[in-house]
């Protein structure tokens, strides 16, 4: 479907979705590149509340409260990614913080039955935060170079496919859910079926990391008011 409908929007001005600005290497590296990142996001509340309720045995409403945490590390990151962003550019912010959130998902992993709460909460604080960071970031990244005249059709071609990625990630982390189990020769999901699910999700995040690095230095400093001397 994907191919045939290249073929159709190819010369036609009134597209839907224009994949000429995939040219656009601040749009591809957001758009494709964050792909591979919000797969794991679409992927991640639903191994981390299978971990929690089925895993370690919480309740639906504890484990709703472990991982709001999250949500609390991310509205931190709205006061402190701008001025992160003016210090040190789209492109180090993503590649440096594609590592740590994919280290975090990994190391949603490591928690076992026996983990102090607070510990598991620190972590998940910390992975809300950086996560939340890294879409900001990539958000504002996809209109770098976009002209006013395909800031419509940048905007639906982005949101689309948002959409379509997260959408993947939940279906993404059931396969693997069923696939672990198979290859475990288990007929029940317990906490060790479940984490090393977080270890793919966390690899699969580290992929986005092979699209920020052909960006410029100066990737979108126009937007974020970063001085390039």
């Amino acid at each position: 479907a994907l191919v045939a409908y290249r073929f159709h929007a190819k010369g036609n001005p009134h597209a839907i979705i224009d994949l000429s600005i995939f040219r656009l290497v601040t749009f591809r590296a957001s758009v494709i590149g964050g792909a591979f990142m919000r797969v794991a996001m679409g992927a991640t509340p639903f191994l981390l509340a299978m971990l929690l309720q089925i895993g370690f045995g919480l309740s639906a409403f504890q484990a709703g409260l472990m991982t709001f945490i999250s949500a609390a590390g991310a509205l931190v990151m709205k006061t402190t990614a701008p001025p992160i962003l003016r210090r040190y550019g789209f492109r180090t912010v993503l590649l440096v913080n594609a590592v740590i959130v994919g280290g975090s998902f990994m190391a949603y992993g490591l928690f076992k039955p026996s983990t102090p709460h607070w510990i598991m909460l620190a972590v998940l604080a910390i992975g809300g935060f950086f996560r939340s960071l890294q879409f900001t970031s990539l958000n504002g990244l996809a209109y770098a170079e976009i002209e006013q005249q395909q800031m419509s059709r940048a905007s639906t071609t982005s949101s689309m496919a948002q959409q379509l990625v997260q959408s993947i990630g939940i279906g993404l982390a059931a396969l693997l859910l069923h696939t672990l189990m198979v290859a475990q020769g288990q007929t029940q999901m317990t906490a060790a079926t479940i984490a090393p699910a977080f270890v793919i999700i966390g690899a699969i995040t580290f992929i986005s990391i092979l699209f920020f690095i052909p960006l410029p230095k100066d990737a979108g400093d126009e937007m974020n008011g970063r001085d390039r001397a």
